[in-house]
């Protein structure tokens, strides 16, 4: 039962750093996206 606990919480850590690599991404991503729509409803 400890070894699921511990392979969930590395399951998490992994996730944390992936979010920390993907969110700044995303967010560019987002806001190129927003100009892009506004610029094309203009």
């Amino acid at each position: 039962m400890g070894n699921l606990g511990t392979a969930i919480e590395a399951f998490f850590t992994d996730l944390r750093a992936l979010a920390q690599i993907v969110a700044p991404i995303f967010a560019f991503l987002g806001v190129l996206g927003l100009g892009l729509v506004r610029r094309v409803a203009a």
